[in-house]
């Protein structure tokens, strides 16, 4: 997925940590850009809807000025 939204090779990849929701990535890419990847837990709610609530939050930050990661996919 990562290189689907990139279009560069995933070269590295390590741990970040575990959450209860996510397992989390750091991904370096052949292009030298690095980006934070989450992998969801199967939940009770459908993921979707989880990351989805993740992504609106974060947009609403964007819009109110808040430096906040670009979201990829």
């Amino acid at each position: 997925a990562v290189t689907k939204h990139t279009g560069a090779e995933v070269i590295n990849l390590t741990k970040l940590g575990e959450g209860g929701f996510n397992r989390v990535l750091a991904a370096t890419l052949e292009n030298g850009l690095q980006v934070v990847v989450k992998i969801p837990y199967p939940l009770s709610v459908p993921r979707r809807y989880a990351t989805a609530s993740e992504v609106a939050t974060l947009a609403f930050l964007r819009l109110k000025g808040i430096p906040v990661p670009k979201v990829y996919g």
